[in-house]
């Protein structure tokens, strides 16, 4: 049963509590923001009153009009109601059916943005080209495994000792992430249920990493910037030291990301069939699905041989 009649206001002020626990605190501020100066009118009303397809698709059609504000930003205070509306029904303010009508009005401001570009990936020439300038021991290995790997960075940064099996692969069972308020931690918790695999990984590579001898008690990390392993690489640290290689490789500035979208195109060029598809979409944690439609780049080349091979 839904609680009795509570108004906006408090709501708000619990839901920015909440909220601040889970964000950035960049993207805390600028929902401080939106519910601040976009919703104030809000406060005067009770949640189940805000939350109706009355109020809130007159209060659309009022941000629709607003011209001082960019498309951008006017979805970005409909996606922030959107969430207030799932929280709202989480805590019980409001119904099911109350949520449900309230995500069907707000639905983001469509074609009125530029289209999201394809997002750019290297070769295998690139790739080796990026390793050959790294002259350092460590770095070489890491960048080399995580070229490999094609995972997500938080995944490479959380491998510890025990993520090294003795079958000559490698576990990933977690991730150092952001839990909020400037803390990172290592989480067991994965993106998906797909996200936790065992990965083969060459011979050269698994024997440096056994060569390592990363002893001592507790959780040790591959790579790390100290000596005695407890602490990994910070993500932003990870990535500074990749634009340094990037750039003195001479090659376009791509994400770290852009590594696993890389790894998961070449995959796709040596599939064969179906079978070989899911294993690969395996290899990187994702669903055969996810695989072709996210992660496949389309090439020129590639449309041309299919042709050929159909006539």
């Amino acid at each position: 049963m839904p609680k009795p009649a509570t108004s906006f206001a408090v709501f708000a002020k619990r839901y920015q509590r909440f909220r601040a626990t889970k964000v950035r605190y960049a993207s805390k501020k600028q929902v401080d923001a939106i519910i601040n100066a976009h919703m104030s009118e809000m406060k005067e009303r009770s949640v189940k009153e805000v939350f109706t397809r009355t109020y809130l698709s007159r209060w659309r059609n009022a941000l629709y009009k607003n011209k001082e504000t960019t498309i951008g930003y006017r979805n970005r205070m409909i996606s922030a109601l959107a969430f207030m509306a799932k929280q709202a029904y989480a805590w019980r303010y409001i119904t099911n059916r109350a949520c449900r009508d309230s995500l069907v009005v707000l639905e983001p401001f469509g074609n009125q943005s530029k289209p999201k570009a394809e997002r750019s990936i290297y070769t295998k020439e690139q790739i080796q080209r990026f390793l050959n300038v790294i002259e350092d021991e460590n770095d070489r290995l890491m960048f080399t495994l995580f070229a490999y790997l094609g995972c997500r960075i938080g995944e490479f940064l959380g491998l510890t000792r025990d993520c090294l099996l003795s079958d000559g692969s490698l576990e990933i069972k977690q991730q150092y992430t952001y839990e909020g308020k400037g803390k990172w931690v290592l989480t067991p918790v994965l993106k998906t249920s797909d996200s936790y695999r065992v990965c083969p990984i060459p011979k050269h590579l698994y024997d440096e990493l056994q060569s390592r001898r990363l002893e001592g008690r507790g959780r040790l990390f591959l790579f790390s910037l100290k000596a005695d392993h407890r602490t990994p690489f910070g993500e932003s640290t990870f990535r500074h030291r990749m634009d340094f290689y990037i750039q003195k490789a001479g090659l376009p500035r791509l994400t770290p990301h852009c590594f696993r979208h890389s790894k998961a195109t070449m995959l796709l060029e040596v599939c064969k069939n179906m079978e070989e598809v899911k294993s690969a979409a395996r290899f990187l944690g994702h669903s055969a699905t996810m695989l072709l439609d996210t992660y496949g780049h389309a090439k020129e080349d590639a449309m041309v041989a299919i042709l050929s091979r159909l006539e």
